[in-house]
This record gives structure tokens, sequence and C-alpha cells, in this order.
């Protein structure tokens, strides 16, 4: 089977990065919501986790952490 790997995943759930900037996107019920653009991957992370929490609730991973 060929591999395709995605040049603008960086291994850190939720972030992508888009030209010098690290982008968060979240996903619930098949809708993906955009939330911003963030200088560090770190920064881009801290938005997906808070927003993985809003959406989900006690079922995000994240969930108790914050």
């Amino acid at each position: 089977f060929p591999v395709t790997i995605d040049k603008y995943k960086i291994g850190v759930p939720g972030v992508r990065k888009q030209g010098s900037r690290y982008v968060a996107r979240v996903k619930k019920d098949k809708v993906e919501y955009s939330l911003g653009s963030f200088a560090t991957a770190e920064e881009a992370h801290e938005a997906y986790k808070k927003a993985h929490v809003r959406l989900h609730g006690e079922f995000s991973p994240y969930f108790g952490m914050l």
C-alpha cells in the first residue's frame, strides 16, 4: 500500500502548520471549527484542548486536565 504523508501535520492533535503559523481546528458532529492561527504549536494545541473540552465535555480526553 502506498503511504501518503500530509506535510502540514506536525504530530500535535488538532494543529497544522500553515506557512510560518500554526492553525488549530476541532470537529464535532461532522462540523469543523477553526480556532485561529498561532505563533507556536503549543499555543495552538492549548486552544484546541480548551475547545475540545467545551464541545465534548466529560467525553473529552482533556476533561479535568485544564
